[in-house]
């Protein structure tokens, strides 16, 4: 310690002063990340970085880098570049008792780390066309909002897993909606063999047959879209035209939006795209047409096989969330069953909707028109709240 003998000696000692206490401040720092980051390598289970799967390391990145890790992210990334010193808080920090241990785990460190920066806007984009294309379902829109209220470049935690989510949920979406309307196409293509039209004639028989095939799925008032092929008008041509329609509309399990879909697809094949885009925008309009799409084809969806105290613990986090969403008090029925519950609201019985919980992990509101979904039921608090806020507005 530098004795105080003028002005001069005691400047030199306020200013080792501020410097031992800002090294004693550092190694606080150091000692708690350190503490952190040997309390995360025990949390999953490991002894290296090196040895998580790439979702888990994803996972351990993110809860690294949060605001508390602030200098091991620093110190690690300083070691990966060979610097000797780095900086947190403003404060400049000597790397010290660096090891090949430090150095194998910093690099993991960066390149994950620069892993993620790329993907996590990657993610972000691939959701949110995933969203936009989702022209015939309104959950969609709902979620499209919630998205919008995030910053692709500063995802927390709660945003990836409820990107992860929206990714599953809508790629089964996608994969369902394809195979139904890709069952229509298959039939309209042994329907027009068997039909064996000619050439100028094919374009009103398919106008008419599809007409005849919304009308045995009961979308009576959208059969009118058919114009938009062709007049339906099909001299010469004698066929049981209720029986190939019920093919269609059987192929489509009488549901109308596969019923246009898949139309729309077979004019695709056979080259008629100026008709398919003619037809195409018709449908678009037709509300009543796209309200009948759900987040999943409700005759194809699954439960999800909880029990009923499974059940009943999802039950309530969907009531607090719906309580906190409209401030109000929300409890469970007791009339819940595996899979399914009710909703009390504000003291009324079942006026806070019925509810299904699917495979998919979904939670849809039976009760309302197109089951909008409220989340899923490993969604956090938060991610259910704004969704039930969103299908709102």
């Amino acid at each position: 310690m530098i004795k105080i003998q003028n002005f001069k000696s005691f400047s030199q000692l306020k200013t080792q002063l501020r410097e031992d206490a800002t090294k004693k401040e550092m190694a606080t720092k150091r000692e708690v990340a350190v503490s952190e980051y040997n309390t995360l390598l025990a949390k999953f289970n490991i002894s290296n970085i090196t040895e998580l799967s790439e979702e888990d390391r994803t996972s351990f990145m993110a809860e690294l880098t949060k605001e508390g890790n602030a200098f091991g992210a620093a110190r690690a990334e300083a070691i990966a570049k060979g610097d000797d010193k780095f900086k947190v808080d403003g404060e400049e920090v000597p790397v010290k008792d660096a090891d090949a241990e430090d150095e194998e785990n910093a690099k993991e460190f960066v390149d994950e780390a620069e892993l993620s920066s790329k993907a996590n806007p990657r993610l972000y984009t691939k959701v949110e066309n995933k969203l936009k294309s989702q022209k015939y379902n309104s959950d969609a829109e709902h979620h499209l909002t919630l998205l919008k209220s995030m910053d692709p470049k500063k995802l927390s935690r709660s945003d990836l897993d409820t990107l992860s989510d929206f990714d599953d949920m809508y790629e089964s979406v996608n994969e369902g909606f394809k195979r139904e309307a890709g069952k229509v196409a298959t039939a309209w293509k042994k329907v027009m063999k068997a039909i064996n039209a000619s050439e100028e004639r094919s374009i009103n028989v398919i106008a008419k047959v599809y007409a005849l095939a919304m009308g045995d799925a009961n979308f009576h008032r959208e059969a009118h879209t058919s114009k938009a092929i062709g007049s339906q008008t099909t001299p010469g041509v004698k066929t049981d035209f209720d029986r190939f329609a019920s093919d269609i509309a059987r192929a489509a399990d009488w549901g109308g939006i596969y019923i246009a879909q898949g139309t729309l697809a077979y004019l695709k094949a056979i080259g008629e795209d100026k008709i398919a885009a003619r037809f195409e925008k018709k449908i678009n309009k037709e509300d009543d047409l796209h309200e009948s799409v759900t987040v999943l084809n409700e005759a194809a969806m699954k439960s999800a096989g909880l029990s009923k105290e499974e059940t009943l613990k999802v039950a309530k986090k969907f009531a607090d969330a719906l309580a906190k969403a409209d401030n109000v008090k929300v409890t469970v029925n007791k009339g819940y069953d595996e899979d399914s519950f009710d909703l009390d609201y504000d003291g009324k019985e079942f006026e806070g909707g019925s509810y299904n919980i699917n495979a998919d992990g979904s939670v849809v509101n039976m009760a309302l028109p197109g089951t909008p979904s409220y989340g899923m039921m490993d969604d956090d608090m938060k991610t259910i709240v704004n969704l039930i806020k969103m299908s709102k507005k």
